[in-house]
């Protein structure tokens, strides 16, 4: 999977750019980022979160160390839950791949 939304190397993340890959999707364990809640958006339209919806995303984006957000991308395509929209373009998002669910 190569980046796919442009700006590559403006947010500082060329490590995961490096990669061009989220976290090898072979592995069955799934990791929780504190973010159990947001288990409540599987299969959930990456067009169709609230404002309200897309905070509580954005607030644990937030909180997430550079280093976890790829775990963390990875982590949510297992679990079946697409990322708000509004939130792809953002950094520190902008240099990794994002599935689409």
């Amino acid at each position: 999977m190569r980046n796919v939304l442009g700006n590559c190397g403006s947010c500082g993340l060329l490590a995961i750019c490096e990669t061009e890959s989220l976290p090898d999707t072979q592995s069955p364990e799934i990791v929780y980022y504190d973010d159990e809640e947001l288990d409540v958006f599987k299969t959930h339209a990456s067009d169709a979160y609230s404002e309200q919806e897309i905070a509580q995303f954005s607030e644990i984006l937030d909180t997430l160390q550079a280093s976890d957000i790829a775990g963390w991308m990875h982590s949510l395509q297992m679990r079946g839950i697409a990322l708000p929209d509004v939130l792809k373009g953002e950094k520190p998002l902008n240099c990794i791949s994002i599935p689409v669910l």
